[in-house]
């Protein structure tokens, strides 16, 4: 997603998902949300990284409770980290890089 988009939301187990976003300052945002006898309880927004971010995303590991959230920082390389829930905690890996991802023109890319 990016700035100003609606918030990204993805479900670790039926009752416990993550929403992540990109603030007025670019800065990348995550936050739990998690129901119990039918309330809804949301944790406050926590940094995922510092801005500018571009693009954030937020992808599950299939059958695990951890989850990934990547993004694509103003200087054109993706980053990402792997998170994992256990109770009421939240336990990240260490942020890991890649190549540069540049945008590309759509019409350049169909012609």
């Amino acid at each position: 997603m990016r700035k100003g988009e609606p918030i990204e939301e993805v479900f670790i187990s039926p009752a416990i998902s993550v929403q992540v976003c990109i603030d007025e300052d670019d800065v990348g945002m995550w936050r739990m949300r998690k129901i119990e006898d039918g309330a809804q309880f949301y944790s406050d927004f926590q940094v995922a990284s510092m801005g500018p971010v571009n693009e954030i995303v937020c992808e599950r590991i299939p059958g695990s409770n951890r989850f990934v959230v990547a993004y694509i920082k103003a200087d054109g390389i993706a980053y990402a980290k792997q998170g994992k829930f256990a109770g009421d905690v939240v336990y990240w890996s260490a942020e890991v890089t890649g190549e540069p991802c540049f945008e590309h023109d759509a019409w350049l890319l169909g012609n």
